[in-house]
């Protein structure tokens, strides 16, 4: 049972550390250090936005994050975020709001990880929030 408790805190902390770099990633100026890469991400960590693949490995996703900002402006992660630890698949689902200069955008993320912690596949589909909230 405690094992159980601590492989989920575990993952929490996965979750808020990957939100905290998506925070840094989308409002500084320059491009983030490989060694920062390189301890949240494994080496071929796949990326999946609304159903397409968009890269396949560390120097991919680092392009990938640098040409969101040309797309949607720098941006922040709201605070207020869920995280939802699955210790028997070793996934983190969260969901959060990414506030860009130019939208809100609602995201559903899950996080696999590797034995050793580190992110092998994000797959993240997103929402504008403002056609979320004209849906209602």
């Amino acid at each position: 049972m405690t094992e159980g408790i601590q492989q989920e805190n575990l993952l929490t902390t996965f979750g808020h550390n990957y939100l905290q770099f998506l925070d840094r990633a989308g409002y500084t100026a320059k491009r983030m250090p490989d060694q920062e890469l390189g301890s949240l991400f494994a080496s071929g960590c796949k990326k999946i936005v609304n159903g397409k693949t968009l890269c396949e490995t560390n120097e991919h996703l680092k392009e990938n994050l640098w040409k969101a900002q040309t797309v949607y402006g720098k941006w922040r992660i709201n605070q207020q975020y869920e995280l939802y630890p699955s210790t028997s698949t070793n996934c983190v689902t969260m969901k959060y709001i990414a506030e860009t200069t130019k939208s809100k955008l609602l995201v559903i993320a899950i996080l696999k990880l590797d034995s050793e912690g580190k992110i092998t596949e994000i797959d993240e589909v997103y929402s504008t929030l403002e056609e979320e909230e004209k849906k209602q």
